[in-house]
């Protein structure tokens, strides 16, 4: 008989299984320096398009002086680029370098190998009555 767990079990496990999976991705790569904090950073930079300091700083909910340290460090790393805007040249964009593009895919492939546990385990009805409540939770 399968083990019944609680909502906070299967978030740890998720979580868990997760970070093993990011893990094992990244530990395999060059990318093994990463913290996951840095690559919340790429991920974001890779959402937002090509975000200024102070919007990648506002998505944060940090200061500006935080971002620009941690961008800095990834700049030195190779993993992204500063832009001078066209427009205004005392503002900086910041751009995904080919080593940030490489550790972002990377990155998705392991959100897809989740969404495919999912997909591998549940029906039709059950996947889109899972999808239905999360975006419900997520909408909160």
């Amino acid at each position: 008989m399968a083990t019944t767990y609680t909502l906070t079990e299967i978030v740890e496990i998720l979580t868990r299984t997760m970070g093993e999976m990011e893990s094992r991705v990244l530990s395999g790569s060059d990318f093994a320096e990463l913290s996951m904090r840095q690559l919340h950073y790429l991920d974001l930079v890779n959402r937002l398009g090509h975000p200024t300091l102070s919007e990648l700083a506002q998505e944060l909910g940090v200061s500006r002086p935080s971002v620009t340290a941690a961008v800095v460090k990834l700049v030195d790393a190779g993993f992204l680029v500063k832009v001078a805007s066209d427009e205004d040249r005392r503002v900086t964009h910041v751009h995904l370098a080919k080593r940030g593009r490489h550790i972002v895919m990377l990155h998705d492939k392991v959100h897809q190998s989740v969404a495919d546990l999912f997909t591998k385990t549940l029906n039709k009805r059950e996947l889109q009555e899972l999808i239905r409540m999360l975006n419900k939770v997520i909408a909160n």
